[in-house]
């Protein structure tokens, strides 16, 4: 996403990506910093904590697979899920990558550095297609936050994280400043964890219009308060009854977005938009 500013030569961008296996090399860190973005937004799978280190197996042949996969990833042959201790560890070794580093440390104005947001998603969750059945569903939304830089003192994200409803919230960009261009919750106004029903309505209009520029971003958690699927095979090929984000998650998002006046609005989460590669058995997480 570009958005050039009237009147001035400051162009700036917000970047969206996903599934960061800390097995790979992470070579795009510098491209993304030379962009000059405002913000970096996770659309899930910051970390692959379901992914375990391994050997070969024992009579298995490593020649038949890729030099790349041979020398940075073996993936273990049983499904477990991680720990919160292991996923603390994943996000430690993230930002802990050199180039993911100087992007933090960038100043993209000055005074401000890069805005780091994004949507949590299963593998970065801690379990393969994980759902509410998680055991540390909880801590694992803790992490997430602080892996973000997220603190409760400031982030309504963060305290919804902390009570176990899950890891969702809102950003909103103000791109008509060459100052300060993320707003606060209570700037923002449409969180309304922040800015109750009542307080929202008393806000003047003049308050809610300051700038035609104004991008908001929401990220939705699809894995906290998920139902799961299915157990047997073929019915995971019929719509089911369930829900993916949660009563209050949905009371909030449908509130939150009614709010906004932002010229843009982009939705985030880890639901699959497109055709897959191959079908499979997991249609209630796919869009055709």
């Amino acid at each position: 996403m570009v958005v050039t500013l009237e009147n001035t030569n400051v162009t700036s961008r917000i970047f969206f990506g996903s599934c960061s296996s800390q097995y790979y090399e992470q070579p795009f860190w510098n491209i993304i910093k030379e962009r000059n973005p405002t913000a970096f937004v996770w659309g899930g799978d910051a970390i692959y904590a379901d992914d375990q280190k391994r050997e070969a197996w024992p009579g298995e042949d490593p020649a038949r697979w890729l030099p790349s996969i041979l020398k940075d990833r073996r993936r273990s042959r049983r499904v477990a899920y991680a720990t919160p201790e292991y996923i603390r560890k994943m996000y430690s070794k993230q930002l802990q990558v050199k180039d993911y580093q100087q992007l933090l440390q960038e100043n993209v104005l000055a005074g401000e550095k890069i805005s780091i947001f994004g949507a949590i998603d299963d593998h970065d969750y801690g379990i393969n297609n994980g759902d509410v059945t998680f055991p540390y569903r909880r801590q694992s939304g803790i992490e997430f936050t602080k892996f973000l830089g997220l603190k409760k003192e400031s982030s309504a994200m963060a305290r919804r994280a902390a009570e176990g409803l899950g890891v969702y919230g809102v950003q909103v960009y103000d791109f008509s400043s060459t100052t300060r261009r993320l707003l606060t919750d209570d700037e923002a106004g449409l969180d309304p964890d922040v800015v109750p029903a009542q307080s929202f309505s008393h806000r003047s209009k003049d308050h809610d219009e300051t700038s035609n520029q104004l991008v908001a971003v929401f990220v939705l958690d699809v894995r906290s308060n998920k139902t799961p699927w299915a157990k047997r095979i073929h019915e995971r090929f019929t719509l089911q009854k369930g829900d993916f984000l949660g009563e209050h998650q949905w009371e909030w998002f449908e509130t939150a977005i009614g709010r906004s006046k932002a010229s843009v609005n982009i939705i985030v989460s880890g639901i699959q938009v497109h055709a897959p590669w191959f079908y499979d058995a997991n249609i209630i997480e796919n869009w055709r």
